[in-house]
């Protein structure tokens, strides 16, 4: 093979390469996330039975009782449970690492600006702690924000019926 010929196949493997690992695959989501009506992580959202967030989950890393509460975690979040009618019920979740992202794919070390793009400017500014507060029916996610306006943290939460 010519020299010409190596360098035109070497520069179409490169960019048949480069096309294909851009290339992002995803499963389609059954609902759109900005057409739910709550919030939720993996496909589990915060009120959920612990035994179907485990199922999605896969195994936790550590267990951690406190009086009503457990802590469990996992590589890169950790799921918080309490007892609801008898039913270990997850009451929150915290990312706690850029390896795992919210449906919208926002992280943590993602910009302020990332996030009011991927959830919009109806949130609760809390400017004392820097958090940006969304709700949706009966579940909350909060973005820490530091003050060079990076995400700190991302925390699903459930609103408490009373």
């Amino acid at each position: 093979m010519g020299k010409g010929k190596l360098v035109i196949c070497t520069i179409l493997l490169a960019c048949t390469l480069c096309f294909f690992g851009g290339c992002k695959q995803r499963k389609p989501a059954v609902t759109p996330p900005d057409e739910k009506p709550y919030f939720e992580f993996q496909g589990v959202r915060v009120g959920t039975e612990f035994s179907i967030g485990e199922e999605a989950f896969g195994t936790y890393e550590n267990r951690i009782p406190e009086g009503d509460q457990t802590t469990y975690t996992y590589p890169h979040f950790m799921v918080i449970t309490g007892m609801v009618q008898n039913k270990e019920v997850i009451t929150s979740i915290i990312l706690r690492s850029n390896a795992v992202t919210t449906e919208e794919e926002v992280a943590i070390g993602d910009t302020r600006e990332t996030v009011l793009s991927a959830y919009g400017t109806e949130f609760i500014e809390d400017p004392l702690h820097g958090n940006l507060i969304y709700t949706k029916k009966d579940t909350v996610l909060t973005f820490l924000i530091d003050a060079d306006g990076y995400v700190l943290t991302i925390t699903y939460s459930q609103i408490a019926e009373e």
